[in-house]
């Protein structure tokens, strides 16, 4: 390569052509794929899980079970990313299923924290706590619009749904948090 001139990088694929590259097992493909798409998925587990090593292992299943299955998939028009989250929803309800088995209760090596840490900690625990009681499309509405900022339309195409749906969802899923929120005593 002459002095001075930069290597030549081949443009990002998209839609059709990015499906297809990845049904080839192409690394430029994945590599595309995981770069833009594991931040989303690994946010989405953490937020169903409250462990950033355990979403770590579960985007990593996520990415795991997508390479092994991407040949089954069809482009429809509806984005990879779409798919992969059926996946991270599938793969983090079965960990969440493992995990009722064998529940283990973290330590915090932080125990003497300021009482406005413990204090955001204690909301912040008792917000996944609720969210965790909520079934499993509700969570999803709620992580989707709330946690990772997709509008009405974005996460019904995501899930699937009509956008009226997923609205009815996300009320229905809102009641539900703030009943749970409230608690017996109805505050």
């Amino acid at each position: 390569m002459p002095a001075g001139t930069l290597p030549q990088t081949t443009p990002a694929l998209a839609g059709e052509q990015l499906v297809e590259a990845a049904q080839t097992y192409s690394q430029e493909a994945w590599g595309q794929i995981f770069d833009s798409c594991y931040p989303k998925i690994y946010q989405y587990c953490y937020l169903r899980t409250n462990s950033p090593s355990t979403a770590e292992d579960l985007a990593s299943e996520v990415f795991l079970e997508a390479l092994r299955g991407i040949h089954r998939y069809e482009h429809r028009g509806i984005p990879l990313l779409a798919w992969l989250y059926r996946i991270a929803r599938n793969v983090t309800a079965d960990h969440i299923r493992r995990s009722l088995r064998w529940h283990v209760v973290p330590i915090s090596d932080n125990s003497l924290e300021a009482t406005d840490r413990a204090d955001a900690t204690m909301l912040r625990h008792d917000m996944f706590a609720a969210i965790s009681q909520l079934t499993g499309d509700q969570q999803q509405v709620i992580v989707l619009r709330f946690f990772q900022g997709f509008s009405s339309e974005e996460t019904a195409t995501l899930m699937r749904r009509r956008s009226s749906a997923v609205r009815s969802l996300q009320h229905r899923a809102l009641g539900t948090l703030r009943r749970i929120l409230d608690g017996p005593s109805g505050k």
